[in-house]
């Protein structure tokens, strides 16, 4: 165990958590056994990067907008590029910043990271709580804006699992958004194959990289040897799987909005989740990881 992770138990439940890394989950697993079962990708310990963790958080927005450029109220923006390989701004800002520790007991942690206007011109602090129970694992990301003006606002969780080859998904949702060579969505798809196998409990599809809208906010994930339960609550409407073929790891992100949402947030094909948050106020996700049985 890296030094600078928070270690949270509860039962034969635990939970490691890495601030310098973005404030990501760096693993969650139950340890009772002779070898820990992992119920996301674990990070190592000498992960670097959040990219190598296990989940982290998006905050004060989800994906990228086209040619990342935001057009607010009149007011063109451009956003710089996240780094850690990336050329295109991505995720936010959290996940790239180091969090600080405001609170941490055995099973409960909470991070926070603050942003002063700059590239983003609105300030906020993002707040991030951890709560480990005998049951599960529940993530709840907090941001409020700190700017004199309402700001465009979204949240979301980059989780990620390893063995996608022998994973099913367990789902319900409405449609698929299609993505263009620009990288953003175009259309929406209610009748594609990715959804009837969700809906039917089958082996993940490999090669998506697509947001989901009209998730039921529930998704069972099952290896042959173990399973877990993602439950969100409102607003985290969409769901984005991303599942390269070429890789042994996909990822399944409960998030408030689809792709470039703050650019297009009426479109007439569905819907996008936009939405601003006036100053002062808070923007809200929750989410819980909770093992179950495989069969």
């Amino acid at each position: 165990m890296s030094r600078d992770r928070i270690v949270l138990s509860a039962g034969t439940l635990r939970a490691e958590i890495a601030p310098a890394l973005g404030g990501a989950l760096a693993a969650f697993c139950d340890a009772s056994g002779d070898a820990p079962v992992h119920y996301l990708r674990p990070a190592a310990a000498d992960a670097a990067t959040p990219l190598q963790t296990a989940c982290f958080p998006m905050v004060p927005f989800f994906s990228w907008l086209k040619g990342d450029r935001l057009v607010h109220e009149g007011r063109v923006i451009d956003l710089p590029p996240s780094g850690m390989g990336f050329v295109h701004a991505l995720h936010g800002f959290g996940w790239t910043s180091q969090w600080q520790v405001e609170e941490a007991s055995a099973g409960r942690a909470v991070l926070v990271h603050r942003h002063a206007a700059g590239a983003w011109p609105w300030a906020y602090a993002a707040r991030q709580t951890f709560l480990l129970a005998a049951d599960g694992l529940t993530i709840a990301l907090d941001v409020v804006n700190e700017a004199a003006e309402a700001m465009p606002v979204g949240l979301g969780l980059h989780a990620y699992f390893a063995d996608p080859a022998n994973l099913k998904l367990d789902t319900v949702v409405t449609s698929m958004h299609l993505m263009s060579e620009e990288g953003v969505p175009h259309a929406a798809d209610a009748h594609a194959a990715a959804i009837a196998a969700m809906r039917e409990g089958g082996p993940l599809t490999r090669g998506l990289n697509n947001i989901f809208e009209g998730w039921s906010r529930r998704a069972v994930l099952r290896w042959p040897t173990h399973a877990v339960l993602i439950q969100a609550e409102s607003p985290c409407d969409f769901l984005c799987i991303y599942s390269p073929e070429s890789e042994d790891f996909c990822c399944i992100e409960p998030v408030t909005h689809t792709t470039n949402a703050f650019n297009a947030p009426v479109v007439p094909w569905g819907v996008t989740g936009a939405r601003t948050l006036a100053p002062g106020a808070t923007f809200s996700a929750r989410c819980r990881f909770v093992p179950v049985p495989a069969d």
